[in-house]
Protein backbone atom coordinates (compact mmCIF):
# COMPACT_ATOMS: atom_id res chain seq x y z
CA UNK A 1 0.00 0.00 0.00
CA UNK A 2 3.43 2.61 0.74
CA UNK A 3 4.22 2.20 -2.53
CA UNK A 4 0.74 2.48 -4.35
CA UNK A 5 0.57 5.49 -2.37
CA UNK A 6 4.10 6.81 -3.51
CA UNK A 7 3.19 6.10 -7.77
CA UNK A 8 0.52 7.90 -6.74
CA UNK A 9 1.74 10.99 -5.26
CA UNK A 10 4.10 11.10 -7.90
CA UNK A 11 1.71 11.47 -10.73
CA UNK A 12 0.25 14.08 -8.86
CA UNK A 13 3.48 16.01 -9.23
CA UNK A 14 4.59 15.46 -12.36
CA UNK A 15 3.66 18.42 -14.43
CA UNK A 16 4.95 20.20 -16.81
CA UNK A 17 7.61 21.99 -14.56
CA UNK A 18 9.51 18.30 -14.35
CA UNK A 19 11.01 16.52 -16.65
CA UNK A 20 11.24 13.22 -15.26
CA UNK A 21 11.05 11.44 -11.84
CA UNK A 22 13.63 9.22 -11.21
CA UNK A 23 14.25 6.46 -8.44
CA UNK A 24 17.39 6.41 -6.38
CA UNK A 25 18.45 4.14 -3.30
CA UNK A 26 19.93 5.68 -0.33
CA UNK A 27 23.65 4.35 0.23
CA UNK A 28 24.97 7.02 3.21
CA UNK A 29 22.98 9.58 5.54
CA UNK A 30 23.30 11.06 8.77
CA UNK A 31 20.96 12.51 11.14
CA UNK A 32 23.19 13.34 14.26
CA UNK A 33 25.26 16.41 12.63
CA UNK A 34 24.39 20.25 11.56
CA UNK A 35 24.75 19.59 8.48
CA UNK A 36 23.60 16.41 7.28
CA UNK A 37 24.25 14.78 3.79
CA UNK A 38 22.60 12.12 1.89
CA UNK A 39 24.36 10.13 -0.50
CA UNK A 40 22.31 7.87 -3.18
CA UNK A 41 23.21 5.03 -6.02
CA UNK A 42 22.00 7.73 -8.91
CA UNK A 43 24.06 10.22 -10.83
CA UNK A 44 24.58 11.82 -13.86
CA UNK A 45 24.31 9.00 -16.11
CA UNK A 46 21.03 8.64 -14.79
CA UNK A 47 19.67 12.07 -15.71
CA UNK A 48 20.15 13.45 -12.18
CA UNK A 49 20.81 16.70 -12.34
CA UNK A 50 22.01 19.70 -9.80
CA UNK A 51 19.46 21.51 -7.65
CA UNK A 52 16.88 19.01 -8.16
CA UNK A 53 14.44 18.41 -5.50
CA UNK A 54 14.51 15.24 -4.00
CA UNK A 55 11.57 13.49 -1.95
CA UNK A 56 10.39 10.23 -0.26
CA UNK A 57 7.38 8.33 -0.61
CA UNK A 58 6.42 10.63 2.56
CA UNK A 59 7.38 13.93 1.57
CA UNK A 60 10.02 16.51 1.38
CA UNK A 61 14.05 15.56 1.91
CA UNK A 62 16.16 17.97 0.55
CA UNK A 63 17.82 18.52 -2.81
CA UNK A 64 21.15 17.65 -5.38
CA UNK A 65 24.34 19.06 -4.43
CA UNK A 66 27.05 17.61 -6.04
CA UNK A 67 27.24 15.18 -9.05
CA UNK A 68 29.35 12.37 -10.26
CA UNK A 69 28.44 9.53 -12.90
CA UNK A 70 26.92 7.15 -10.70
CA UNK A 71 26.56 9.03 -7.37
CA UNK A 72 24.69 12.22 -5.88
CA UNK A 73 25.04 13.70 -2.56
CA UNK A 74 22.24 15.46 -1.22
CA UNK A 75 21.84 18.33 1.16
CA UNK A 76 19.14 16.99 3.84
CA UNK A 77 16.24 19.14 5.23
CA UNK A 78 18.19 18.16 8.55
CA UNK A 79 21.06 20.65 7.56
CA UNK A 80 20.78 24.03 9.05
CA UNK A 81 22.11 25.69 5.39
CA UNK A 82 18.80 24.50 3.92
CA UNK A 83 16.00 26.85 3.85
CA UNK A 84 12.77 25.98 1.65
CA UNK A 85 9.81 27.92 0.69
CA UNK A 86 6.69 26.34 2.49
CA UNK A 87 3.25 27.57 3.01
CA UNK A 88 0.06 26.12 4.95
CA UNK A 89 -1.85 24.45 3.10
CA UNK A 90 -5.15 25.25 4.98
CA UNK A 91 -4.34 28.94 3.93
CA UNK A 92 -1.98 29.22 1.57
CA UNK A 93 0.14 31.68 4.12
CA UNK A 94 3.93 31.75 2.92
CA UNK A 95 6.84 31.10 5.24
CA UNK A 96 9.92 28.81 4.88
CA UNK A 97 11.16 25.70 6.81
CA UNK A 98 14.25 25.40 8.17
CA UNK A 99 15.89 23.00 11.01
CA UNK A 100 17.44 24.21 13.74
CA UNK A 101 19.60 21.22 14.62
CA UNK A 102 18.29 19.81 17.79
CA UNK A 103 16.03 17.26 17.19
CA UNK A 104 16.09 15.26 13.80
CA UNK A 105 12.09 14.94 13.59
CA UNK A 106 11.14 18.89 14.03
CA UNK A 107 11.48 21.11 11.35
CA UNK A 108 10.98 24.97 11.83
CA UNK A 109 8.19 26.57 10.29
CA UNK A 110 9.19 30.14 9.89
CA UNK A 111 8.14 34.17 8.80
CA UNK A 112 4.28 32.98 9.45
CA UNK A 113 2.23 36.49 11.36
CA UNK A 114 0.64 36.61 13.97
CA UNK A 115 -2.29 37.59 12.00
CA UNK A 116 -2.74 34.16 10.43
CA UNK A 117 -4.83 31.32 11.62
CA UNK A 118 -2.96 28.04 12.20
CA UNK A 119 -4.02 25.35 14.41
CA UNK A 120 -1.93 21.95 15.31
CA UNK A 121 -2.30 19.42 13.13
CA UNK A 122 -1.81 21.96 9.70
CA UNK A 123 -0.17 20.47 6.79
CA UNK A 124 2.65 21.83 5.66
CA UNK A 125 3.89 21.59 1.88
CA UNK A 126 6.03 23.13 -0.56
CA UNK A 127 5.09 26.55 -1.91
CA UNK A 128 6.60 25.95 -5.36
CA UNK A 129 8.08 29.39 -5.23
CA UNK A 130 11.63 27.68 -6.30
CA UNK A 131 13.75 26.04 -8.38
CA UNK A 132 13.82 22.70 -6.88
CA UNK A 133 10.43 21.79 -6.11
CA UNK A 134 6.54 22.34 -7.46
CA UNK A 135 3.89 23.39 -5.37
CA UNK A 136 2.59 20.80 -3.13
CA UNK A 137 4.90 18.30 -1.37
CA UNK A 138 4.07 17.50 1.44
CA UNK A 139 6.76 18.41 4.26
CA UNK A 140 5.04 17.98 7.72
CA UNK A 141 2.63 18.78 10.19
CA UNK A 142 2.20 21.63 12.73
CA UNK A 143 2.76 19.81 16.13
CA UNK A 144 3.32 23.04 18.62
CA UNK A 145 3.43 26.47 18.36
CA UNK A 146 4.07 29.84 20.71
CA UNK A 147 2.87 33.10 19.63
CA UNK A 148 4.85 35.19 22.35
CA UNK A 149 7.48 36.13 19.68
CA UNK A 150 8.46 39.67 20.21
CA UNK A 151 8.83 39.75 16.23
CA UNK A 152 5.18 39.31 15.16
CA UNK A 153 5.56 35.64 14.02
CA UNK A 154 4.77 32.59 14.88
CA UNK A 155 7.26 29.96 16.04
CA UNK A 156 6.07 27.02 14.72
CA UNK A 157 7.44 23.17 15.22
CA UNK A 158 6.86 20.84 12.52
CA UNK A 159 6.92 16.86 12.23
CA UNK A 160 8.13 15.84 9.17
CA UNK A 161 6.66 13.33 7.45
CA UNK A 162 9.62 11.81 6.06
CA UNK A 163 11.50 9.42 8.75
CA UNK A 164 15.32 10.59 8.61
CA UNK A 165 16.32 7.87 9.96
CA UNK A 166 15.04 5.27 7.80
CA UNK A 167 15.34 6.42 4.37
CA UNK A 168 15.68 4.44 1.90
CA UNK A 169 13.77 4.48 -1.76
CA UNK A 170 13.93 8.26 -2.60
CA UNK A 171 12.34 10.18 -5.99
CA UNK A 172 14.93 12.83 -7.81
CA UNK A 173 12.75 15.88 -9.46
CA UNK A 174 14.24 17.05 -12.68
CA UNK A 175 12.70 20.15 -13.93
CA UNK A 176 12.71 21.06 -17.34
CA UNK A 177 13.41 24.82 -16.79
CA UNK A 178 15.80 25.18 -14.29
CA UNK A 179 18.64 26.61 -16.76
CA UNK A 180 16.60 29.45 -17.88
CA UNK A 181 15.86 29.84 -14.57
CA UNK A 182 18.66 30.19 -13.32
CA UNK A 183 19.83 32.27 -15.87
CA UNK A 184 17.88 35.18 -13.81
CA UNK A 185 20.31 35.25 -11.09
CA UNK A 186 23.27 37.30 -13.21
CA UNK A 187 25.54 39.02 -11.10
CA UNK A 188 24.24 42.16 -12.10
CA UNK A 189 20.17 41.37 -11.18
CA UNK A 190 21.74 40.49 -7.74
CA UNK A 191 23.33 43.83 -7.29
CA UNK A 192 20.12 45.10 -8.73
CA UNK A 193 18.56 43.68 -5.96
CA UNK A 194 20.86 45.12 -3.55
CA UNK A 195 20.80 48.34 -3.66
CA UNK A 196 16.56 47.83 -4.01
CA UNK A 197 17.06 46.30 -0.84
CA UNK A 198 19.64 49.24 0.45
CA UNK A 199 16.74 51.94 -0.64
CA UNK A 200 14.06 49.78 0.93
CA UNK A 201 15.72 50.01 4.35
CA UNK A 202 16.58 53.91 4.14
CA UNK A 203 13.05 54.46 3.56
CA UNK A 204 12.35 52.29 6.84
CA UNK A 205 14.51 54.59 8.67
CA UNK A 206 13.06 57.68 7.73
CA UNK A 207 9.88 56.43 8.47
CA UNK A 208 10.61 55.30 11.80
CA UNK A 209 12.16 59.00 12.40
CA UNK A 210 9.39 60.71 11.17
CA UNK A 211 6.89 58.74 12.83
CA UNK A 212 8.41 57.71 15.75
CA UNK A 213 10.94 60.28 16.41
CA UNK A 214 13.72 58.21 16.21
CA UNK A 215 17.37 60.12 16.19
CA UNK A 216 19.80 57.33 16.29
CA UNK A 217 19.55 53.68 14.39
CA UNK A 218 21.82 50.70 16.24
CA UNK A 219 22.71 46.92 15.10
CA UNK A 220 23.17 44.10 17.09
CA UNK A 221 25.34 41.27 16.34
CA UNK A 222 24.54 37.96 18.38
CA UNK A 223 27.44 35.84 18.07
CA UNK A 224 28.10 31.75 19.06
CA UNK A 225 23.63 31.65 19.64
CA UNK A 226 22.02 28.25 20.19
CA UNK A 227 20.10 28.80 17.01
CA UNK A 228 18.58 31.67 15.16
CA UNK A 229 15.22 31.44 17.31
CA UNK A 230 17.41 32.58 20.49
CA UNK A 231 19.66 34.71 18.92
CA UNK A 232 16.80 36.81 17.65
CA UNK A 233 15.27 36.84 20.63
CA UNK A 234 17.44 37.88 22.65
CA UNK A 235 18.43 41.36 19.97
CA UNK A 236 14.77 42.06 20.28
CA UNK A 237 15.05 41.50 24.40
CA UNK A 238 18.00 44.47 23.77
CA UNK A 239 16.69 46.80 21.65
Amino acid sequence: LKNIDAKYRLNQIVDNSLDSVSSAKVIVNSINKNKNIIIIDKGSLDGVHLESGVISPEGAVGIVKNVTKNYASIISLLNTDLKLNAVLQSSSTIGSISWDGINPKILKLNDIPLSSSLKVGDTVITGGMSFYFPKGILIGKIVNYDSNSLEGYYEIDVESFSDFSSLSNLYILNKGDNKEIKSLKDPKLKQFIKCVHQVMLNLAKRVASDGEGATKFITINCINSKTERDAKNICFSIA
